[in-house]
């Protein structure tokens, strides 16, 4: 998804007008809910326990920070375009 200034382009292919307000809305809605902040502090609490606790190979450790990684985009992403 990108978005360039007014319109939000989705596999090539621009969004219409109300949809750019839908996914507006509905990211704040998301980034507000106590059960998302609850399931990504529980994701976080699982990834980090499987790279310090779990892990057995560096697999396992590059598993556990790809998790995170992942996590930290989802919410740097509803950030985002929560504040558009």
């Amino acid at each position: 998804m990108i978005h360039n200034g007014k319109k939000f382009i989705v596999g090539g292919k621009e969004l219409p007008e109300a949809d750019y307000r839908d996914i507006i809305s509905g990211a704040q809605a998301i980034k507000s809910m106590y059960v998302w902040q609850m399931l990504c502090k529980d994701m976080k609490y699982h990834a980090n326990e499987d790279i310090f606790n779990k892990s057995q190979t560096i697999d396992d450790v590059m598993f556990g920070k790809c998790c995170l990684y992942i996590i930290d985009v989802m919410e740097k992403k509803l950030d985002k375009l929560s504040k558009l």
